[in-house]
């Protein structure tokens, strides 16, 4: 119920949805930057989060940075979402070596 702006919904079907999500093992995929992505264009809009991201628990021990990013809204009433995958996994840093403060000696 709290994924809309105005109250209203079946509370039913949104107990059976949870209850499938948690049956299946699904993990879900925080949406980023927007609570609704989905609008009935009026002026005084009902906003809806209706798309929603999920994955495995397995993808989120792989990639646990991954997460879903909003887009720009052009002419649809859904907003178009980017999902984004990250890792834990550290970037090496790239050794140089800089030869300039070595002497050479001839003999």
């Amino acid at each position: 119920m709290e994924n809309r702006n105005k109250p209203g919904g079946n509370f039913q079907d949104t107990l059976i949805f949870n209850d499938t999500i948690g049956h299946l093992g699904l993990v879900e995929l925080p949406l980023k930057g927007r609570a609704y992505t989905w609008s009935n264009m009026q002026n005084d809009p009902l906003l809806e989060q209706l798309d929603w991201f999920f994955t495995s628990f397995n993808w989120t021990l792989s990639f646990p940075n991954s997460l879903v990013l909003p887009m720009a809204k052009i002419t649809s009433d859904h907003i178009p979402c980017k999902i984004s995958i990250g890792t834990a996994i550290p970037k090496a840093n790239i050794f140089r070596f800089e030869n300039f403060g070595l002497t050479t000696q001839v003999s």
